[in-house]
């Protein structure tokens, strides 16, 4: 037989249940889902002559961040952000995700790499899912250094030795019609410029002693900047 405080239990739980479930549904449906696309455009002109394109292999670990109204909520590995759903279960509202294949710090490391980088607003509606896709591409200067065969018949076998007053590079004569060259990396932007000043120091065969010379370099981002020592 059932007394009325057994039942008075009944309503009260019915009740906890239908409040608690009421609540569940009404966090769930402040949040929606982020599905995230990336391509890479690893195709850079030449500054010079705008005109020819140089392939680069993207990188596998790509970088990955939310922002909101310019704050970091959060930055993990494009793998992990895959397979986590915590990453891509977001409040409702109107974010910026970026994706990179490096940091900027990594790309100007030892001579660096080529930096990837592109981003794209969303909005994440609740119970929905927003999609972004998002193009990659490069967001700092590539420079290489190579010297003039004229000049390099001119080099002892030292080759040269080239600074910009942060980094040093190597360049090596392989032989009188060959150098091989080396590309140094800085982080400029997609559309930036930076002003650099190369000092160039070489062993020169005729005169019997080392010669050295500046070489100033305006790199331009997103391109390849090559430049050609010669003997001046």
């Amino acid at each position: 037989m059932r007394t009325k405080g057994n039942k008075l239990t009944i309503f009260i739980a019915a009740l906890l249940v239908c409040v608690l479930g009421s609540c569940t549904r009404e966090i769930v449906a402040e949040y929606g889902y982020v599905s995230v696309s990336v391509s890479t455009d690893v195709h850079i002109e030449d500054a010079a002559t705008k005109s020819e394109q140089l392939p680069e292999a993207s990188y596998p670990e790509y970088n990955i961040a939310l922002y909101k109204e310019g704050e970091q909520l959060w930055k993990t590995k494009y793998d992990v952000f895959l397979s986590d759903v915590q990453f891509n279960r977001i409040p409702a509202g109107t974010y910026t995700i970026e994706v990179e294949s490096c940091t900027e710090a990594e790309a100007e490391a030892g001579n660096g790499r080529m930096r990837l980088l592109g981003s794209e607003q969303i909005t994440v509606v609740a119970g929905r899912t927003a999609q972004a896709d998002i193009l990659c591409q490069m967001a700092n200067a590539r420079v290489t250094l190579a010297i003039d065969p004229v000049f390099a018949a001119e080099l002892s076998n030292t080759g040269a030795s080239v600074t910009d007053g942060k980094r040093k590079i190597s360049l090596e004569v392989v032989d009188t019609d060959h150098v091989l060259d080396r590309a140094v990396y800085y982080n400029v932007g997609t559309d930036g410029t930076k002003d650099l000043l190369f000092t160039v120091t070489t062993g020169i065969i005729s005169l019997d002693k080392v010669k050295a010379f500046d070489v100033p370099v305006c790199a331009e981002g997103g391109k390849w900047n090559k430049v050609t020592l010669k003997n001046l």
